[in-house]
């Protein structure tokens, strides 16, 4: 698994588009802090912890672009037939697909940051430093469970724009679904609502209900996207 990871991203690095992609999430998280500091009354707080859910949308399609290009070109063939099992060339590009997603949410994050603290001058006295790191820690792994989606959708459906907007429905529309068998059953399923529970842990505020909600996601997301995706991906003529 070690020498897929290093394999592939020593291929990413010789990937100028690839590249220009990664660091194209820098604008895009100047654009999100621009956009939010129109509302003048807006904190550094919830601008911070925020922006998981917005960096999600170029994460997922770095991702999805990454995977399916080997589909799309071929290339698979020769990573399957390099000797190593299949287990170990999904995991592998499991964790590469997680590093890439990584990098790309802490660029975002970063940049908006930045703009939010030097060109909008909001200020950041609501949470101290350790609060600020928490809140990093746990968006990162909302982010490598949103690329773990990705990844997988990446591995079953390997079309780039059919995957995107799969990807990309699976984790936002999920709300909406949860939302609709609520008035269907007459339950308050609310700890089910993912994006309200990410955005609740990613601002610190935890209770019981979230951190249940947020358990759930994430025993889910590793059965269906390692323990099944796995499966499908043995079985798949490659």
């Amino acid at each position: 698994m070690n020498r897929i990871f290093r394999a592939e991203i020593y291929k990413l690095r010789h990937m100028p588009s690839f590249c220009y992609g990664i660091l194209a999430v820098i604008p895009a998280g100047l654009l999100c802090a621009v956009i939010a500091s129109m509302d003048r009354e807006i904190t550094m707080v919830e601008l911070f912890s925020g922006m998981a859910s917005y960096a999600s949308f170029f994460v997922v399609a770095d991702i999805v672009l990454y995977v399916t290009n080997d589909y799309e070109k071929g290339t698979i063939k020769a990573i399957i037939s390099s000797g190593v099992s299949k287990s170990r060339v999904y995991f592998g590009r499991l964790l590469v697909s997680i590093f890439i997603a990584e990098i790309g949410f802490l660029l975002t994050l970063a940049s908006a940051a930045l703009y939010a603290k030097i060109v909008a001058q909001i200020p950041v006295s609501d949470w101290t430093m350790a609060q600020y790191i928490s809140s990093t820690v746990i968006q990162m792994i909302f982010i490598a469970l949103y690329a773990t989606v990705g990844y997988f959708v990446s591995v079953v459906v390997r079309k780039q724009s059919l995957a995107i907007i799969i990807a990309l429905v699976v984790i936002h529309a999920e709300p909406l679904l949860v939302s609709y068998l609520g008035k269907m059953l007459k339950m308050d399923l609310e700890i089910f609502d993912i994006s309200n529970v990410s955005q609740q842990m990613e601002a610190l505020d935890i209770t019981g209900n979230v951190l249940l909600g947020s358990g759930i996601f994430v025993l889910v997301t590793v059965f269906v996207c390692i323990v099944i995706g796995v499966q499908v991906f043995k079985r798949y003529d490659i």
